[in-house]
């Protein structure tokens, strides 16, 4: 009897390790940070041509493959761009955070042989697991037109 007792609290032990095992399954995080973080490629670019504050079709144009923008965001807040025009690439370090609630991406370069130092802030218009379109509303002429920029994640 006492070997039956030990074989059924044996099997009852193996069923709760197993249902407790498969039921914690890891919940994927869904972050404005880790939805950022990996490699996107640059789409589309647009300018707000008649200030209206909205992206359409008419202000957008594809990216052809002769010039290439891809950003590189590291989870630990590091970050590479790459421009590519003509075959060659020209890799660019940055530094990333998520301001404003997570709405503002703030963007650090440092100086290098082809760039001055510079800081940046753009709104994050959208951001899913595999769509990020960022607005900028620097003053790109007297008018201050915003100019919008669609990444696809690779």
């Amino acid at each position: 009897m006492k070997k039956i007792s030990n074989i059924l609290f044996m099997a009852a032990t193996i069923g709760l390790l197993a249902v407790s095992a498969t039921s914690c399954k890891k919940k994927k995080d869904e972050s404005p940070k880790a939805l950022l973080s990996g490699k996107w490629k640059m789409t589309q670019a647009g300018y707000d041509d008649n200030n209206n504050n909205v992206m359409e079709a008419s202000e957008v144009m594809s990216m052809g493959d002769s010039i290439t923008l891809s950003m590189a965001f590291g989870g630990d807040g590091s970050g590479t761009m790459i421009v590519g025009f003509l075959g060659t690439d020209i890799s660019q370090p940055f530094s990333w955070s998520l301001t404003n609630g997570d709405k503002t991406l703030h963007i650090k370069t440092p100086a290098s042989a082809y760039t001055t130092a510079s800081e940046s802030d753009v709104a994050i218009n959208t951001l899913t697991s595999s769509d990020l379109i960022i607005r900028d509303t620097s003053d790109l002429s007297a008018a201050g037109y915003a100019s919008w920029t669609v990444f696809k994640k690779q």
